[in-house]
């Protein structure tokens, strides 16, 4: 079972990315991390799971194995960055950074960490931009599972 959050529960992270999360039996979604009340409510109520407001809460508590990002664009980078330092996989929609420097390999850091040392797997499907941390079982099965069902 692959220990799953959701950070971002607007529009998309509550239909495109919850919707197959439930689908598949791999995926258990531990937590939820959004910002507006209401949305947490609906993802408590939907999976049973813990909900919080502050993602760096979510990320030492809950301790996911794979975080999909759906959240700001602006966002994307610091998150992914901070979801591979405590050892999560990570999808990100739309672009996970939003200009060069950001989006240098160097922005991963130089910790010692295995995931923060390994170079970005930058896979492109259509407009769509899914970046992951390298070898990433939990992201292959979410993308065989996307492109069987059309997204």
């Amino acid at each position: 079972m692959i220990r799953t959050a959701i950070l971002g529960y607007g529009r998309n992270g509550s239909t495109m990315h919850a919707g197959p999360l439930e689908k598949l039996p791999d995926f258990d979604v531990v937590a939820v991390c959004d910002i507006d009340p209401e949305a947490r409510l609906k993802a408590q109520a939907r999976f049973g799971c813990t909900v919080y407001e502050d993602y760096h809460a979510m990320l030492s508590e809950a301790r996911p194995d794979f975080t999909v990002i759906v959240t700001r664009s602006h966002q994307h980078a610091q998150m992914a960055i901070d979801c591979l330092m405590v050892g999560s996989d990570v999808l990100v929609t739309k672009p996970w950074a939003t200009n060069a420097a950001a989006n240098a390999p160097s922005a991963l850091g130089t910790t010692g960490r295995r995931r923060a040392r390994a170079a970005a797997d930058i896979c492109s499907t259509g407009a769509r931009t899914w970046w992951t941390s390298p070898c990433s079982l939990p992201t292959r099965r979410w993308s065989a599972c996307t492109a069987s069902s059309g997204r």
